[in-house]
């Protein structure tokens, strides 16, 4: 059976991007897939710091408060063989290789992110928060929004949703340059703030336990999303998937 392959590139900000991590980041992935670092010419910003102050002021070009973390990069590389857009053979591909071996690869990468900030780095090593995951898979990029905690959710609903939107007879698959997914605790505040209060009580809540209870009673719920599809154009469009989708 075919089987894909991957590489791995670090993109660290400061002031993550010191030689010794460096050093231990290729010593401590390398068994994942062909690994490399670089420093960020440009830092990811991290989405979710945009809920706590972070915007940017497009008239006067000024940003406030805003936090930086560094992200992973994986190629994945099938040779020609078709798998985004339907057909017996792309499905099978889809189905059969690539989401199975991607799901173990994404799970394995982030389990040793654990690992790695958790206990096993050298004590001259520092911890090292990571913002988003970008998947490379030709022809299109799937910008994956991290947890504050640098965990990752379950790909494999955002990539099936990717799919089928390409493949909804709605859009020229030609026209599509990326998919950005967002991480479960933004859909979890999305929802939190397009929500009815729970109870008659809590309506005469502080708004921040007013929240905060709307969010106790939607965590156990999050089995849908969106993905921000970008055009060539620029256009983004959201999409949405699961029950909010349906």
């Amino acid at each position: 059976m075919f089987r894909p392959t991957a590489y791995l590139s670090f993109n660290l900000a400061e002031p993550d991007a010191t030689s010794a991590n460096a050093s231990a980041i290729k010593r401590g992935f390398s068994y994942i897939a062909p690994t490399r670092v670089t420093a960020a010419r440009h830092a990811v910003l991290n989405q979710a710091c945009q809920r706590d102050g972070a915007r940017q002021d497009a008239n006067q070009n000024e940003t406030h408060a805003v936090k930086r973390t560094s992200g992973v990069d994986m190629r994945v590389c099938l040779g020609d063989h078709p798998y985004w857009l339907s057909s017996e053979d792309a499905d099978a591909m889809w189905n059969e290789t690539l989401m199975p071996w991607l799901a173990t690869k994404v799970e394995t990468l982030f389990g040793t992110v654990y690992e790695f900030n958790d206990s096993s780095r050298p004590s001259f090593v520092s911890k090292i928060t990571y913002g988003t995951l970008t998947l490379r898979l030709r022809p299109y990029r799937v910008d994956v929004t991290l947890e504050h905690d640098s965990t990752i959710q379950d790909i494999r609903p955002p990539l099936e949703a990717a799919r089928a939107y390409l493949n909804s007879g709605t859009v020229d698959p030609t026209r599509v340059v990326s998919f950005t997914v967002p991480s479960r605790e933004q859909v979890i505040d999305a929802r939190a703030h397009d929500a009815e209060p729970i109870d008659k009580t809590a309506v005469n809540d502080e708004p921040g336990v007013r929240w905060q209870r709307v969010l106790e009673a939607n965590t156990h719920k999050v089995e849908d999303g969106w993905l921000d599809v970008r055009f060539t154009d620029g256009h983004v469009e959201r999409v949405a998937f699961g029950k909010s989708g349906r």
